[in-house]
């Protein structure tokens, strides 16, 4: 039982460790997203400082730096961080939880979009740790020559933490931290400049349509999708992403490079500038005759993934190339898992995985994996890899026969050992010193940035991030490089901007003067060495008529001086000890008490003579901020009269534009009242003319129309009704005879 016992308290720290090492792989990383300019990042300590390119990773103990006159920037889901010219920034962790950067010098502008309360968001610089608590715009400046350190919020909420305590930022609002030995802030009114409006053009180029329905703002390169290709609905797959604008033989995997980075190794970067989420998030597939990303379902936190591609190669793969071994890879389709080369969690490879598909298509299962696989491989040259060179230029051809007799391998089989990409680079970089002559640059790693004062020529030396970083527990974090403790701390009023001007004058005046912690550590030193000037006391008797004491008392002074010459001789020779040895510390005393007290007086003078100067500067600036602020109101004013100005132009305008719409419906109204009186007109000469009208009725001939009731008597009615219906027959001829008789008569 003790030898078990024994053993299990042997691998107990080999199994705590094995989970430890698969749980630093990083599964939130940002990336480069733009590069203006010279930009350099630092990867890797044995690498050094290598160029910036868009699409390269950046992670945990990465370094950017821009050259003078460049711009870079970087995004992280839905964060950006834009770098001025000569701006270094270290990312000392990026996880899930946090992103925590330094910056030793320049400036930086930081847009978040899409802020998460459960993830902290900091940066430090040499005078000032700055956490931001929301959306917004921010802006970061170090200058390391002044000693100072500025944040800017035009829109959100920061926080600042120094040794003048802790404060917080709103918008619209400017707090200046003064470093040295005495910490010391400022609030002034935030203003843009042209850097500031540059990050607001790139703003304006940030457009969220389409893709936040189908993929998380956490993920990285999001943004970029909407405006290089169109989402499409598929029953087989669900949302796809088709990219526009490709080549006609494109692929995935095929226009770009590969780079080894920490810790994962070889990763992919990608030429296009939309080509970071679609290569290391979700999967590729070939539909109607189109390559599409599928990101499969959404997540709030995505895995990244260095590239999701299968290998192809190993010693029987030959495709007849002279210049050595070749490396092929596809991209994974929806319903292949990713297997990654390097030391990963399984809840880590878990999560990439969850996007793949557990039921087969529709139509052939075969034919998905052909698409993919035949359509999809590219195939170079080792050297190629590990070169880093684009793949594009370096493609081979292969036959599909030799495609389907190729099989599928691991990293290992045909990836090199990053010791060879190491090597590789370090042969490169001593070819080029002999073809230019220059020594060849080694890597370097330092503790600090440079020292303050020196213009950097070139990127600054990557920090030490372990020193760097403040434990995350503390709820005040001190500056990210603390400051020696001030005797007496000064905090300049909230309202009062200081003037560029007023600085420099008091950076001179501490540089002429000398400091107050330097002078209370030299005190010591004279103190120490009184000893050995005791032996030279004859020397030093001239300093005793300095002394305050002997002038007040004339006469005794006299009998000292009458008196010293007496018992010089049989002092040093009879007794020298007893007598010398008092004699010296009683007349030093007094000149270390006074030589102490002088500097003192000098010291708490020249502290007096700082605070007028800082007094008058602050009633300087607090006179000059009375007339900034004066000048605000009266445009203010100004503008508010021109604003009421213009309200009653468009007032009265409107006034008369309404007046004519009524004019112009008064007189709609009178045409149409005349037209219905016109018509009620016509209408009543019309219905007076009756006898044109009743013509008709007299057309009809009643008699021809009614003969056929004149043969009804033949049907023989009753006897009854034969009188009543010949009566009037009878009436008729009586008058036709009446009128033949009345005839002739007229006659």
């Amino acid at each position: 039982m003790r030898i078990i016992a024994k053993l299990l308290f042997a691998i107990a720290p080999l199994i705590a460790a094995a989970p430890a090492v698969a749980q630093d792989i990083p599964s939130r990383v940002g990336r480069v997203a733009f590069v203006e300019g010279q930009a350099s990042v630092y990867f890797d300590p044995d690498a050094g400082w290598e160029q910036a390119y868009v699409n390269s990773p950046v992670t945990s103990e990465n370094s950017v730096w821009t050259e003078p006159g460049a711009r870079v920037e970087l995004r992280v889901g839905g964060t950006a961080l834009r770098l001025d010219e000569t701006t270094q920034v270290d990312i000392a962790r990026l996880d899930e939880d946090a992103l925590e950067a330094f910056i030793p010098r320049g400036i930086v502008s930081v847009r978040v979009r899409h802020f998460d309360a459960a993830r902290r968001l900091v940066f430090d610089t040499p005078y000032a740790r700055i956490t931001l608590r929301g959306d917004g715009r921010y802006r970061i400046d170090v200058d390391p020559e002044r000693e100072e350190a500025r944040i800017t919020v035009f829109a959100g909420d920061a926080r600042v933490g120094s040794d003048s305590g802790r404060v917080r930022v709103r918008a619209n609002q400017t707090v200046r931290i003064f470093g040295g030995d005495y910490s010391s802030y400022v609030v002034e009114s935030a203003y843009a400049d042209p850097f500031d409006k540059w990050a607001a053009s790139r703003d304006a180029k940030w457009v969220e349509t389409r893709s936040v329905r189908y993929v998380s703002p956490d993920m990285t390169g999001y943004e970029d999708l909407d405006s290089n290709g169109s989402w499409q609905e598929e029953p087989d797959y669900g949302a796809l992403w088709y990219p526009s604008r490709v080549a006609s033989d494109w692929a995935p995997y095929r226009y770009g490079r590969w780079e080894n980075v920490r810790p994962w190794g070889w990763t992919w970067v990608d030429d296009s500038a939309w080509g970071y989420a679609p290569f290391h998030y979700g999967r590729w597939v070939y539909v109607r005759n189109r390559w599409a990303w599928h990101p499969g379902p959404r997540q709030a936190r995505p895995t990244w993934a260095p590239a999701l591609v299968a290998w192809v190669g190993g010693s029987s793969f030959s495709v007849g190339v002279s210049s050595g071994p070749s490396v092929g890879w596809y991209p994974l389709s929806p319903w292949d898992n990713y297997q990654p080369w390097y030391n990963a969690s399984p809840t880590y490879v878990n999560r990439i995985n969850i996007v793949v598909i557990k039921q087969a298509p529709r139509q052939d299962r075969r034919q998905w994996r052909e698409y993919t696989r035949e359509r999809g491989i590219t195939v170079v040259s080792r050297e190629t890899v590990v070169d880093r060179r684009p793949v594009q230029q370096a493609r081979i051809e292969v036959r599909p026969e030799q495609i389907r007799q190729a099989q599928v391998t691991t990293a290992a089989a045909v990836l090199p050992p990053r010791n060879e990409v190491v090597q590789r680079r370090v042969s490169q970089r001593t070819q080029e010193a002999q073809k230019t002559g220059k020594p060849v640059p080694a890597p370097r790693v330092a503790t600090a940035p440079n020292q303050a004062g020196e213009r950097p020529a070139g990127p600054a030396v990557r920090p030490e991030f372990t020193r760097r970083t403040p434990p995350a527990a503390a709820e005040t974090p001190q500056p990210a490089k603390a400051a020696p403790p001030p005797v007496q701390r000064v905090s300049a009023p909230g309202k009062a901007p200081p003037a560029r001007e007023a600085k420099q004058r008091e950076a001179l005046t501490k540089e002429a003067s000398p400091p107050r912690t330097p002078v209370g550590r030299e005190a010591p030193a004279p103190r120490e060495a009184a000893t050995p000037p005791a032996r030279e006391a004859p020397p030093r008797t001239p300093a005793t008529r300095e002394a305050p004491a002997p002038r007040e008392t004339p006469p005794g002074r006299e009998t000292q001086t009458r008196e010293a010459p007496a018992p010089r001789a049989p002092a040093t020779r009879e007794a020298p000890a007893p007598r010398e040895a008092p004699t010296p510390p009683a007349r030093e005393a007094p000149a270390r008490e006074s030589a102490s007290q002088q500097q003192a007086r000098e010291a708490q003078a020249q502290q007096q003579r700082q605070q007028q100067e800082r007094a008058g500067q602050q009633q300087q600036q607090a006179r000059e901020a009375q007339q900034q602020q004066q000048q605000r109101a009266a445009d203010q004013q100004k503008a508010r009269e021109a604003q009421v100005q213009q309200q009653q132009q468009q007032t009265q305008q409107r006034a008369a534009d309404q007046q004519k719409a009524r004019e112009a419906q008064s007189q709609q109204q009178q045409q149409r009242a005349a037209q219905a009186q016109k018509a009620r007109e016509a209408q009543a000469q019309q219905r007076a003319q009756p006898p044109e009208r009743a013509q008709p009725p007299e057309r009809a001939q009643p008699p021809e129309r009614a003969q056929p009731q004149e043969r009804a008597p033949r049907q023989a009615p009753p006897a009854a009704d034969r009188p009543a219906r010949d009566a009037p027959k009878r009436d008729d001829k009586d008058k036709d005879k009446d009128d033949e008789e009345k005839k002739p008569r007229g006659r």
